[in-house]
């Protein structure tokens, strides 16, 4: 989560919750650094915590990345690991068998594009970050899911490039190639974001909230697969 809590600045913290609600460890200020720290995501490797946010200390956006152990404390100092030359939106980790991939909307190009990278068990470089879009228009909100029999990466993202929001999914390899068209979601006709992609037996499911009517939004679902 990112909190103000400094009065100064916003940071990002780290807490575990049992299963009865209660936090089960001393609150962790994951950042620590200057400038504002938010939009956190977070991942489980199967040792450890590992958490990538925002910062913008050096006057235009860089990802960071930190891991935390199992008794809630930082193992290392966070590393950085994409610079942004200007603004960098909602960071999401997914784990592999190599370390991690992330994905976030950056506007390095002018309009907000989603942007894949792997990256390593400590944060290295294991590919350059490549952009998966590159359409008019914004694109926003990206979520991902890694399928290990086949080394895909599926993600999902909201985009305006139809003239209102939509959500927009595709398959992508561990280079962030993409293997097919970009899918466009059905949808109810609404105005669609902050979308979430999870992966089933052999598909994926696509849940996003979407303003179905004046006074209220919905969460809708759908499928997809974009493999050849």
């Amino acid at each position: 989560m990112e909190d103000s809590r400094s009065a100064t600045r916003y940071e990002v913290f780290f807490a575990t919750i049992s299963t009865d609600g209660t936090v089960s460890n001393p609150l962790l200020n994951v950042s620590q650094m200057e400038g504002e720290s938010r939009s956190p995501g977070l991942v489980w490797s199967g040792s450890e915590w590992a958490v990538v946010w925002v910062n913008d200390a050096a006057g235009t956006d860089s990802l960071y990345l930190a891991r935390i152990d199992v008794g809630g404390a930082r193992v290392e100092a966070p590393v950085q690991v994409h610079a942004s030359t200007r603004t960098v939106e909602a960071p999401r980790l997914v784990r592999n068998a190599t370390g991690y991939a992330a994905a976030w909307a950056d506007t390095s190009t002018g309009n907000a594009d989603i942007l894949f990278k792997r990256l390593d068990w400590g944060g290295a470089e294991l590919t350059q970050a490549v952009a998966v879009t590159s359409e008019p228009g914004e694109s926003t909100q990206p979520d991902l899911v890694f399928q290990p029999d086949a080394g895909l990466y599926h993600l999902c993202w909201a985009g305006d490039r139809d003239g209102s929001g939509n959500i927009y999914a595709v398959t992508v390899d561990e280079s962030g190639r993409k293997l097919a068209v970009d899918v466009r979601l059905p949808d109810a006709g609404g105005n669609s974001q902050e979308c979430i992609v999870s992966r089933g037996f052999d598909t994926n499911a696509v849940f996003w909230a979407e303003g179905t009517g004046i006074t209220r939004e919905e969460i809708l679902y759908n499928y997809f697969s974009c493999t050849p």
